[in-house]
């Protein structure tokens, strides 16, 4: 352990609360001291892969609020210490959010048994993650428009229809509706799945916002979404950061023991799914058998096949970032190219590397996939120690990799709607990086390699600037027997999960 790291551990024990002495969280957890000044730590947190489970927002304790608003572009060109000041200051944050993406992306990853109790193994390959069984947006914004069945961690998994999406979000001159399909190298489309935690769940369903009807009626009275903000729990009689009543202290182990009420903030998945084949080594994935729905030549039949991730969005609201704090990770054999290695690459043929990549040609053919921006070395030094410590366990995570975190930097940072601002900043608070996308969830919206009437398909992608157009209906307009849905602006928090209701149906 370094000296760095020391002095970390050593001040943050002093500053724990209540809590920490009654042991349940350990010191770098508790801290809300951010020196960033200081060298940044050169070791993860000792514990970082074997605490126990709790509510991802548990680990976000270490708020950093200090250290913001960060010096700006503008201010750090107006001298060297500034411009290291600022250097520091992001540096410093990008690895406390990275520290919290992977304590994150382990907990909701723990491994619950067939009694539906968490244990407190990172998960093996074979085994059932917490996350499998929330509620996927499927299951909540029905066709119907009705209300969907309550939350029930023992049934949850039953309530999700058989996956069946397999487009992703493409650049305006592209048609989203066919052109957007990922195939891998065994020539099998990637499908995708959201998922919500409770409270998502809960808030959705109490305030009717499961249907068109339901979101226009909320709109009218509170013109816009707010989900309550995520924040580290306290206990011992005291009162959380939200300002709602104390909470017991006792980590949730047991599924049904989980309060869809709580005051926690709301947590949203993206999943990528690969069709697993012989050609795969299935221990290297979090993986499922599950139902899968097949539409071909205007006829539909479901099926049953092996999926394994190979990409994983977390975004979820905490008091440290109101935008919501975006992470992003993807499987070290997407684009695997290490001539040593025994895998062969998922979406990337190195026998090619005159292929066009990252073209969206509507799933005619292999997909030549490649991560256009590059790993920020601070998170590659985290990903390789934690890959490290999940070896030892033999847990199915460690082949797993964090791309980014995005974050906010400024809480005074406008919304910039217009060029070039909009860039950089059309979220407000300052995203940091401006740029993070995944290779196998944005593979469209990156630079490729290849141009039409002299322009580049894409050049990248903002997860936070992208979300703020995520919306709730305020009205319609009738045209002939159909209507045609009002979007609000930037009226749904972030969530673009709103725009899969549906019109209730007479009789619902």
């Amino acid at each position: 352990m370094t000296k760095t790291l020391l002095s970390l551990l050593l001040l943050s024990a002093s500053l724990a609360s209540d809590a920490n002495q009654a042991g349940l969280y350990p010191p770098w957890l508790e801290t809300t001291s951010c020196p960033f000044e200081r060298p940044l730590p050169t070791t993860i947190p000792e514990t970082l892969v074997s605490i126990k489970y709790y509510p991802p927002e548990a680990y976000n304790r270490n708020l950093c609020k200090s250290i913001k608003p960060v010096v700006s572009v503008s201010q750090a060109e107006q001298s060297a210490d500034l411009l290291l000041k600022r250097e520091q200051q992001l540096n410093y944050l990008t690895w406390q959010y990275d520290v919290f993406s992977w304590a994150a992306f382990i907990a909701v990853n723990r491994a619950v048994d067939k009694e539906f109790v968490i244990t407190d193994e990172n998960l093996k390959s074979a085994q059932t993650p917490v996350w499998l069984n929330w509620r996927t947006t499927e299951s909540v914004f029905l066709e119907d428009g009705s209300a969907p069945k309550e939350w029930l961690f023992t049934e949850n998994k039953q309530y999700n229809p058989a996956v069946s999406s397999i487009h992703q979000v493409v650049d305006h001159q592209f048609n989203a509706a066919t052109d957007g399909v990922l195939i891998d190298q065994q020539d099998n489309p990637v499908y995708y799945q959201k998922y919500m935690n409770p409270v998502a769940f809960n808030f959705i369903k109490t305030n009717e916002l499961y249907n068109l009807d339901g979101q226009i009626t909320y709109a009218s009275s509170h013109g816009e979404v707010s989900f309550a903000q995520g924040s580290f729990l306290l206990c011992n009689g005291k009162s959380n950061a939200t300002g709602a009543p104390s909470i017991p202290c006792t980590p949730a182990t047991n599924m049904r023991d989980i309060d869809s009420n709580d005051p926690s903030g709301p947590v949203e998945l993206k999943i990528a799914w690969k069709v697993l084949t012989d050609a795969d080594d299935v221990s290297r994935y979090i993986h499922v058998n599950t139902d899968v729905l097949i539409t071909d030549d205007n006829a539909s039949k479901v099926v049953q096949k092996k999926l394994g991730v190979v990409g994983f969005h977390l975004a979820q609201k905490t008091t440290s970032s109101p935008k919501w704090v975006f992470s992003t990770f993807t499987h070290l054999d997407n684009v695997l190219t290490e001539p040593s290695s025994e895998q062969s690459p998922s979406f990337f043929d190195p026998q090619c590397p005159e292929c066009a990549v990252n073209v969206a040609n509507g799933g005619s053919s292999k997909t030549q996939v490649k991560l256009m921006d590059p790993i920020n070395p601070i998170t590659q030094t985290i990903n390789q120690q934690v890959q490290a410590k999940l070896a030892v366990e033999g847990s199915v995570l460690q082949f797993y990799q964090l791309v980014g975190t995005q974050f906010t930097t400024d809480f005074s940072a406008a919304e910039q709607i217009q060029l070039p601002g909009k860039i950089v900043n059309y979220s407000g608070y300052g995203p940091y990086p401006v740029f993070l996308t995944n290779e196998v969830i944005e593979t469209f919206l990156q630079l490729g390699n290849v141009k039409t009437d002299n322009r580049t398909y894409y050049q990248s992608s903002s997860c936070m600037n992208c979300h703020a157009k995520g919306a709730i209906a305020t009205g319609y307009k009738q045209q002939g027997m159909q209507k045609k849905v009002i979007w609000g602006h930037n009226n749904g928090d972030m969530s673009f999960n709103f725009y899969d209701a549906h019109w209730k149906k007479e009789g619902h």
